[in-house]
């Protein structure tokens, strides 16, 4: 069934070329290959409607019924535009109502009910062509804060939630360029963050990154008097700590499957097992909880630990600028036993 501009009780039906006004609502059934309104006219159909009464309005209510088929597919609109400059197969515009708490959507969309699954937005893009976007987000104008691209999920769920979620392949076996899950690019504020990352609750990581990380900068900590508290000297023994500390040369483990997804290098590595750092410097030390975000193909992530030790090495300076002052101590001591 579907149901053309429907406001309320009274609906503008323009069929053949011709409107229709204060009709009512009507009912257009339509076979799987016959749309029930069809435009094939340069100007297609146009429905205006003004809505007084305060409640809601559409330009086209559609509801598609799918057949009963095993595999069928339900279209609510389909557009098709073609043989232009600029094509567009829907351009919608929202335009509010100018007050502070109004709300205005180019497009809402909305989607329920997937077995397998549920996509507000399915959006399939091909060449050829110079550049392709799937998302081609453009804003423009003054406002408070503005986002080129909005994700909100809300809901209980029991899987992975992805407020954004990009895969990237290019399937050619030569010639092909670089690939990028995510390109970020910041400028012309006072401030610019290429990326700006939070997590909070009892197990939070605003960055997880399986593979490689190359910097072309500097990496920051934080260490501001202001965010402090409890402060003290570190106690004498740091130099023993260092002396207990077990250096090593090892190789990760690139034939196990459960850690194929890790994309572990198979060169040689200098460094310290967590577990001899633990009883040593505990504070070095972290469980961190191992995300298993690849939904698609759960199998093949089920052998992943579910948690791995740590060690941020960072925290392992103040142990070694400890240890040196108090080695350095021991030399002036000595120095001075033997001076003259």
């Amino acid at each position: 069934m579907m149901r053309v501009g429907s406001v309320l009780c009274a609906a503008f039906l323009i069929a053949g070329g011709a409107a229709v006004a204060n009709a009512q609502i009507l009912d257009v059934a339509s076979t799987s290959s016959t749309p029930a309104v069809k435009a094939s006219s340069v100007g297609g159909k146009s429905i205006t409607i003004t809505n007084t009464g305060g409640s809601s309005s559409y330009g086209v209510d559609a509801t598609v019924t799918a057949g009963s088929g095993t595999y069928t597919y339900s279209y609510g609109v389909n557009a098709v535009a073609k043989d232009a400059y600029s094509a567009y197969g829907i351009t919608a515009t929202g335009q509010g109502n100018g007050t502070t708490s109004s709300y205005a959507y180019g497009a809402s969309l909305s989607a329920s009910r997937g077995g397998y699954r549920t996509t507000g937005a399915a959006i399939a893009v091909s060449g050829p062509a110079s550049y392709l976007y799937g998302v081609d987000s453009s804003i423009s104008g003054s406002g408070g804060a503005v986002y080129g691209v909005m994700s909100r999920v809300n809901g209980s769920f029991t899987s992975s939630i992805f407020g954004f979620n990009a895969v990237v392949t290019n399937t050619l076996t030569s010639g092909q360029g670089p690939v990028y899950g995510g390109h970020f690019y910041a400028t012309g504020g006072t401030t610019n963050y290429g990326i700006f990352a939070q997590a909070s609750g009892n197990t939070s990581y605003a960055a997880w990154f399986t593979g490689n990380v190359v910097v072309i900068g500097t990496i920051s900590q934080s260490s501001d008097l202001l965010i402090k508290r409890d402060i003290a000297d570190m106690r004498h023994g740091a130099l023993s700590q260092v002396l207990s500390l077990k250096p090593k040369t090892y190789r990760f483990n690139t034939d196990d499957p459960a850690f194929a997804s890790f994309h572990l290098s198979d060169d040689e590595q200098i460094g310290l097992i967590a577990q001899d750092v633990a009883k040593v410097v505990p504070q070095a030390v972290t469980m961190v909880v191992v995300p298993h975000p690849d939904v698609e193909k759960q199998e093949s992530v089920t052998k992943q630990p579910d948690t791995l030790l740590t060690v941020d090495y960072s925290k392992l300076v103040p142990v070694l600028i400890k240890a040196i002052q108090e080695q350095q101590a021991q030399i002036d001591a000595l120095r001075a036993l033997v001076k003259p």
